[in-house]
This record gives structure tokens, C-alpha cells and sequence, in this order.
């Protein structure tokens, strides 16, 4: 900053496509945005009690020298401002969630990364590629093509520009079909800042009735409790057909297999990281465009994290 330098060797950094904060280490070790009086958390870490109090778990070493009041800033566009600290309980803090920082790469206009650095001549294009594999690998400034697997290619849509759409990086869906049922011309959101698929009641209604009716459907999620034939699930972008297996969309945890899926009252469908398992994806803001290919490598599917994995920037 102007204010401040500190030589440092590298940073693990959060990249998320859910929102553009830039989200630093500060001198005092606390984790917030450029405005000092100002938190961004998510919220699935806060508990609203409808008397208007909330408690927040914040990562270990947060609550450090916070107290009078604050702005709170949430993932799901909640914003709290001037909210007063009653207490503060280092000993509710979460372990582990949080790189040293956040680099939100939404949205294409305004202060964000990706125009900062092309404004500063460091790259040339204003896109990044992002590939989710067994090791996460981002490049910025450039559409890369070194982790798509070979015969595959890029397959452009367009990024949907409107004020009913939940964020920068939406577009649309051919179709999804799982079991034989499938939901076509639709619009999803990639969010890296979720990890799941998000999608309505009606929508998973209509698209799991035969792969998941065995299953316990429980506070949003299916709960199987066997290892049964789980199906494939296909995806048709841009006329480029896509394909999840098993492996990439259910995970194990307790005894239950769990379709990485989030269902919700929702008119939104999120396409969270579990989306980009067998996938790269790149964003072209010159052109205003999106694109998907198959990737060379995949990862298998683990229980649901509120980040992308850190990677080193040197």
C-alpha cells in the first residue's frame, strides 16, 4: 500500500469469483478489507438470533484489538452497519478456514484485480483460467491451456449481463440431465466462493427423482446411506457436452454419501467448485465471455470447504 511496505517472499492467497474484495493480512494480523472499520465474512459463520444479534465465528487471531463498532459485510450481500461489539471470545475463532488473504476476481468494471493489473501493464489480457485439480492452478492474464486435456477445447458462451442474475460470472446451460430427467436453457453462476451446487426445490424435483430415490432428503441435501449405482451427470455448454461421475459429486463423511448439492427456496443455481472437478474454465472480460473444457487431470470430491484451495503467489 502507500502507506505501508512489507518485503515479503510470497503469500498464500484465496482467489473466489463470489465477490471482488481485495482481503489482506493487515500489521495487526487481522483479516479485512481496505476500509479499516469494515469485516467480510461468510455467512454460514454467523448465527442472526432475530433480536438483532449476531454472533460470528471468526478464524483464529481476528478478534484482535476489535471493539466500538464496525461495519459487517457478508457473502450473501447482508450488510450490517455500525454494528456495536458486546464481547469478543477468541475461543470461538475457526481453525484453518482462511489463507492470509482474499482476491475476489468479480466483476469485470470497477476496482479489482484483474483490472489493476492491466492498468499497470502487467498483463496484457484482462481474463484468468482456473483449474481445479488434484494441485489448484490459476493463471492471470491470458486464456491457458495447459491443463485441457488433449482432443478438447475451450467453449465460449456469453457472460449474462442483467440485474436479476446473481453475480458477474453467469451464464447459460444447454442442459443438466442426470438419470434420464434433465433441465435445459437455464442460467447458473460460477461462484468458487461456494463449493457446492446450489439449486431450487423444483429444479432438483424435476432433475434427481430417479437418481436419489433411495435416498433421505434431510435440511436441503440427500442423505444415501449406501453405496447404490450413483448415475452420471452431463452437461451441455455452449453445445460442448460435460460429464461428472460419482466420484467428482459424492463424497463420504460419517457413515452417509452425500451429493455435493445444496438445495434451497432459491431462484439462483450456483455452480461451486465441485462443478470445475473434471473442468477448466477461463474468462475473457474483453470480450465478455466464458468458457469450459474437459481437463487433462481431475480431483475426487471431498466434503464441502468455504474456499478454493490457496495457492502461492511468488
Amino acid at each position: 500500500t502507500n502507506s505501508k511496505t512489507k518485503e515479503i517472499n510470497w503469500i498464500p492467497v484465496t482467489f473466489t469469483t463470489g465477490q471482488n474484495w481485495a482481503w489482506v493480512e493487515t500489521v495487526g494480523g487481522t483479516y479485512r478489507p481496505a476500509n479499516k472499520d469494515a469485516i467480510l465474512l461468510n455467512t454460514a459463520d454467523a448465527n442472526f438470533n432475530g433480536n438483532g444479534e449476531v454472533t460470528i465465528g471468526l478464524p483464529d487471531g481476528m478478534a484482535g484489538g476489535l471493539e466500538g463498532t464496525l461495519d459487517l459485510y457478508f457473502t450473501e450481500d447482508i450488510v450490517i452497519k455500525d454494528a456495536t461489539i458486546v464481547a469478543v471470545n477468541d475461543a470461538q475463532g475457526r481453525n484453518g478456514t482462511y489463507a492470509s488473504g482474499q482476491l475476489g476476481l468479480a466483476p469485470a468494471g470497477g476496482s479489482n484485480i484483474i483490472n489493476s493489473l492491466y492498468d499497470s501493464g502487467v498483463i496484457t489480457q484482462r481474463a484468468f483460467t482456473l483449474y481445479y485439480g488434484e494441485k489448484a492452478d490459476i493463471t492471470i492474464g491470458e486464456i491457458s491451456h495447459e491443463h485441457v486435456a488433449s482432443g478438447s477445447s475451450f467453449s465460449f458462451v456469453d457472460l449474462v449481463a442483467s440485474g436479476d442474475e446473481p453475480g458477474p460470472f453467469t451464464f447459460e446451460v444447454d442442459s443438466w440431465t442426470v438419470d434420464g430427467e434433465s433441465q435445459s436453457n437455464f442460467h447458473a453462476y460460477l461462484n468458487t466462493g461456494y463449493d457446492q451446487f446450489l439449486l431450487s426445490y423444483d429444479m432438483a424435483e424435476k432433475l434427481f427423482k430417479n437418481a436419489f430415490k433411495e435416498c433421505t432428503f434431510l435440511e436441503g441435501q440427500y442423505l444415501c446411506y449406501h453405496d447404490k449405482d450413483f448415475p452420471d451427470m452431463e452437461f451441455t455448454i455452449g453445445g460442448q457436452k460435460f460429464t461428472l461421475k460419482p466420484e467428482d459429486y459424492v463424497y463420504f463423511d460419517e457413515g452417509l454419501y452425500i451429493p455435493n448439492l445444496s438445495i434451497a427456496d432459491t431462484k439462483t443455481v450456483y455452480f461451486g467448485n465441485t462443478f470445475l472437478k473434471k473442468l477448466v474454465a477461463a474468462v475473457d472480460f474483453d470480450n465478455d465471455k466464458i468458457g469450459f473444457a474437459n481437463a487433462a487431470e481431475s480431483s475426487s470430491v471431498e466434503a464441502p470447504v468455504d474456499f478454493l484451495p490457496t495457492a502461492d503467489i511468488n
